[in-house]
């Protein structure tokens, strides 16, 4: 089965995977002959999509990428779809043992334990994860030298859209406050934007009340409305959605109640007016980063590779129309302080 420009990986075809031998008959999505397919030599690359643990539009985001890295570099991608009753470690280690120039693990999953266990029993394979940094492992031992950590600096886009909420906190009656609603405590990209909200909001309005929460999952909507509303109740006039589908029901309940809500991974200005902005995270780009590293005989392994504001990977998303175009320059400006170097220790956990 060819992924052509237009076409999704079917969930059931998924669900009707039951041995590795099925779903190692992969989807092939591209064997590209662009510009460099004459090259010296075809890189094979070989990505894991998590169908099941991987909110849709951000499996997407993670196959665009590869698709785009093929179609530029030449380099044959084989996107293998995880199979249910199959441990993530073994589809890692059959991977291994066809020998892929790199195998990758999706942003946005949690296979981080499954790559490690595969590399150290393949120690020749390369292998890279998304969302998983090497200075932040510590479960397992130590972390494995054919394995390259692949990571956004969050805080620097959460610090961005904090800051907008704090001037828009300004412009309101009353004592400034805004909230964030996180999926789970301790997953490092969600603690990081909230660590870099939180100071951003405090960038822009020193007294302002900082209301934090999490809903303890990624997907039902109701618990993070819930969450929502008690912040709008207690003062916040922005609401900030680090919690995946579950915070759709945090940027529909400040709809609701008048508040602003800011969007997180994907530009959620569809949504209508009172979405302020979105922190925008390119999975797809790190991923098309990392291979066009790759190819260049660049991509180490045995440490992390971030990328950030200056890289294109983060961005402000679309701002809603009711903000005053002042408020949005000064928030570019900030923005452009942080991906020049002029702003930096921004904070990653705790509160500033």
């Amino acid at each position: 089965m060819t992924v052509r420009d237009n076409d999704w990986v079917n969930r059931d075809t998924c669900r009707m995977a039951r041995t590795l031998a099925c779903v190692l008959l992969a989807l092939v999505l591209v064997a590209a002959a662009g510009s460099r397919a004459d090259a010296a030599k075809q890189y094979r690359v070989a990505f894991v999509a998590d169908m099941g643990g991987v909110d849709p539009p951000i499996m997407q985001q993670n196959i665009a990428g590869l698709r785009r890295a093929g179609r530029d570099f030449g380099v044959e991608v084989t996107v293998v779809v995880q199979p249910i009753r199959t441990r993530w470690t073994s589809t890692f280690e059959a991977l291994a043992r066809q020998r892929y120039d790199l195998v990758l693990a999706p942003f946005g999953g949690n296979q981080t334990p499954a790559v490690v266990a595969a590399a150290r029993a393949y120690p020749d394979q390369r292998f890279a994860v998304g969302d998983a940094r090497a200075a932040e492992w510590g479960r397992l031992g130590s972390w494995p030298q054919n394995v390259q950590g692949l990571s956004a600096r969050e805080e620097e886009i959460g610090f961005v859209v904090g800051y907008l909420a704090g001037l828009a906190e300004r412009r309101r009656p009353g004592r400034d406050a805004v909230g964030s609603v996180g999926g789970f405590p301790g997953v490092a990209p969600v603690d990081r934007f909230i660590a870099g909200f939180r100071a951003g909001a405090r960038r822009a309005s020193s007294r302002i009340r900082l209301l934090s929460a999490y809903s303890y999952n990624f997907g039902n909507p109701d618990s993070c409305a819930r969450i929502a509303v008690g912040q709008i109740a207690k003062g916040a006039g922005v609401v900030f959605d680090v919690a995946g589908a579950c915070g759709l029901g945090a940027l529909a309940a400040a709809q609701k109640h008048r508040a602003w809500g800011i969007g997180v991974d994907q530009d959620q200005s569809a949504l209508g007016p009172h979405i302020l902005t979105s922190a925008v995270k390119e999975v797809g780009l790190i991923n098309y980063r990392a291979i066009e590293l790759l190819v260049q005989g660049r991509l180490e392994t045995g440490g992390d590779t971030t990328f950030g504001l200056r890289d294109g990977v983060l961005r402000l998303g679309r701002v809603s129309p009711r903000v005053p175009p002042v408020l949005v320059e000064r928030t570019r400006r900030i923005e452009r302080a942080i991906a020049s170097g002029r702003i930096t220790g921004i904070p990653t956990v705790g509160t500033p």
